[in-house]
């Protein structure tokens, strides 16, 4: 269901005012056992959806990894890659602007799951979730300026190196990590002064 507060989330320091911000409104919902989800998408519409509580992370059984992505605009010149979409609202509320939209991986980029290959314009095979990551950088003006937010670990910087390798031209690539913690709900909580 729908809901514009959670107390897992308030936790971790994104409250209602956060939550309701029109690039977050209705884009992600709460379960039966107060999970977050956060819907992915691929192109052809809901694929799965990550689930978070504390101490909890999954992923819908049998769901396939695709984007989570906030609202978008279409004059955005700014797209913030994360690991999740705790830490793509995260990133909002520390350095957030009207021009930047959000998309969130759910982690790694993973090859083993079924269903995760398509057929490219070359007739050969590739994973849906970096075509999907490519699509949405060139969905985005010329000039516009994607940050890789990736956490500050080392799967997290493979993910830099993976999403790089995937940028079209005439975009620039920006890698940003956190001052502290290795994820931006990390600093988010720091500057609160969450535990």
């Amino acid at each position: 269901r729908e809901c514009a507060s959670l107390p897992y989330l308030t936790s971790r320091g994104l409250g209602p005012e956060a939550l309701v911000h029109p690039r977050f409104l209705k884009r992600f919902r709460m379960d039966k056992r107060n999970n977050v989800l956060f819907p992915h998408y691929d192109k052809d519409g809901l694929c799965g959806y990550e689930l978070k509580n504390k101490g909890f992370t999954g992923f819908a059984p049998g769901g396939i990894k695709g984007l989570w992505h906030s609202a978008s605009q279409q004059a955005d010149r700014r797209l913030v890659f994360a690991e999740s979409g705790i830490d793509a609202i995260s990133f909002h509320v520390l350095h957030g602007d009207e021009s930047t939209r959000y998309m969130s991986t759910g982690g790694e980029l993973s090859p083993t799951q079924r269903g995760r290959f398509e057929v490219n314009q070359t007739g050969a095979l590739e994973l849906k979730q970096p075509g999907l990551l490519r699509l949405a950088m060139e969905k985005m003006l010329e000039g516009s300026v994607i940050v890789l937010g990736f956490d500050n670990d080392e799967p997290g910087e493979k993910l830099v190196e993976e999403v790089k390798a995937l940028a079209p031209s005439g975009r620039t690539v920006l890698r940003m990590v956190p001052e502290c913690g290795k994820d931006w709900n990390e600093m988010l909580k720091a500057k609160l002064g969450l535990t």
